[in-house]
């Protein structure tokens, strides 16, 4: 396996958790409202809404589960083969499920999941219809959606925001994007929805391996552009690159990605703001975090998919410690490394 320090994956988890955590409590505010009532500057608690500690949503809840069922396909030794691995990512995504209908899980029989023993994480966070569908579909015994026997067009952002153990444990960019399709697939039929989470673990891959971001984004342009109908995410990848062109990203540009509500345009923000971000301070991390989710739109999943790109390049020293302090559940991240 590509070498990988359990110091970056953890980094590259917490932070996108993080994102996910500042953005939960502003998701469904207009812009204008949160620039007048949070201001332009990132707040000192992470946990600004209320009491510590700060709460991350089924974006994070989703990402862990996706990240065990990952080593567990690695374990069983069937990363490699593509049937056999996405049988166990659909069990890990009934998992998840079971975490939000009690019903579920007392159905479950079999299950491996060291998660399920968290019961913190056994609370429905605003989880996305088509993910609860495309679960439940699954653990009903229908048939594994795929590119071929899809079962909706969704291209929401919840195979994206999910994505980013694929890029962290994999051998190469083109296993990171192969996991991540074919996870992202059981759920988001639409090809922007699962190719935005295929690109993006491909940049998790090359990032957390010491890539420049411009010749990572290069490598996973050319993985995207073998897959049909990747149009549409091929132009959004184009915007965020022409929107920080020369090297710096205002709000007024970020807006013009879209609002991320779906994977296409969650994968634009993030890319813009990770690009621009000064990952060498803490200062500059959490500013580049307020950017990403202090939009009218979905700014958990922004604020996720930002820190998980920013997660697998700063150093330990960047990260932002009282945020990280007040992160809920730290034992889940480190089980899941």
């Amino acid at each position: 396996m590509s070498h990988l320090t359990d110091s970056l994956a953890t980094r590259c988890l917490l932070l996108g958790a993080i994102g996910d955590a500042l953005g939960a409590p502003i998701e469904f505010n207009k812009a204008e409202y949160i620039e007048r009532t949070y201001g332009v500057e990132p707040p000192e608690d992470l946990a600004f809404e209320g009491p510590a500690p700060a709460r991350f949503t089924d974006d994070t809840q989703m990402t862990l589960f996706m990240a065990e069922g990952l080593h567990r396909a690695l374990d069983a030794g069937v990363a490699g083969e593509r049937e056999a691995f996405r049988q166990i990512m659909a069990d890990s995504l009934v998992d998840w499920l079971a975490t939000q209908d009690r019903r579920v899980l007392e159905e479950l029989e079999d299950s491996r999941s060291e998660l399920l023993k968290f019961e913190d994480l056994h609370k429905r966070r605003a989880p996305g219809n088509t993910c609860l569908t495309s679960c439940y579909h699954m653990h009903r015994g229908g048939h594994l959606p795929d590119v071929d026997a899809r079962i909706n067009d969704s291209k929401g952002c919840g195979a994206i925001m999910r994505s980013a153990p694929f890029g962290l444990w994999a051998e190469s960019a083109e296993q990171a994007f192969g996991w991540a399709l074919d996870s992202g697939v059981l759920t988001h039929c639409h090809p922007s929805g699962y190719l935005s989470g295929a690109y993006f673990a491909a940049m998790i891959f090359e990032l957390a391996r010491g890539q420049d971001f411009d010749q990572a984004m290069a490598r996973a342009d050319a993985l995207l552009a073998r897959e049909p109908e990747a149009q549409e995410t091929q132009a959004a990848v184009e915007a965020a690159r022409r929107v920080t062109r020369f090297g710096t990203l205002s709000f007024d540009d970020m807006v013009t990605l879209g609002e991320g509500w779906v994977g296409e345009e969650s994968l634009a923000v993030a890319l813009a703001v990770a690009r621009t971000a000064d990952i060498s301070t803490q200062d500059g991390i959490r500013e580049a975090l307020w950017l990403a989710v202090r939009h009218s739109g979905d700014s958990d999943s922004t604020g996720a998919i930002a820190g998980n790109l920013i997660g697998a390049m700063c150093a330990d020293e960047a990260m932002p410690a009282r945020w990280l302090e007040q992160l809920e559940m730290r034992e889940a991240f480190e089980l899941s490394i």
